[in-house]
């Protein structure tokens, strides 16, 4: 969810798939485990997965939607998120 471009080429394999995008759904990662035993790769990587992934695929989706004017982003969080 990161990769800018690979979450571009992710949607834009949906549409040539399904013909639309009506939905996308974002969810995060979260460590489990005890806080000092997280490594520094781990905790960089859940802030970018879930925020900045998250933001990432909606404006990717928003570009498909607006153009039909339709289209639904469910975005599920948790305690982590």
């Amino acid at each position: 969810m990161t990769d800018r471009a690979s979450f571009s080429a992710f949607i834009e394999a949906t549409v040539q798939l399904f013909g639309v995008l009506d939905v996308l759904v974002n969810v995060g990662i979260q460590y489990i485990g005890p806080f000092v035993d997280e490594s520094d790769l781990d905790t960089d990587r859940q802030p970018a997965v879930n925020r900045g992934g998250v933001m990432t695929g909606t404006k990717l989706a928003l570009a498909h939607m607006y153009r039909r004017k339709r289209g639904h982003i469910v975005t599920l969080a948790s305690v982590a998120g």
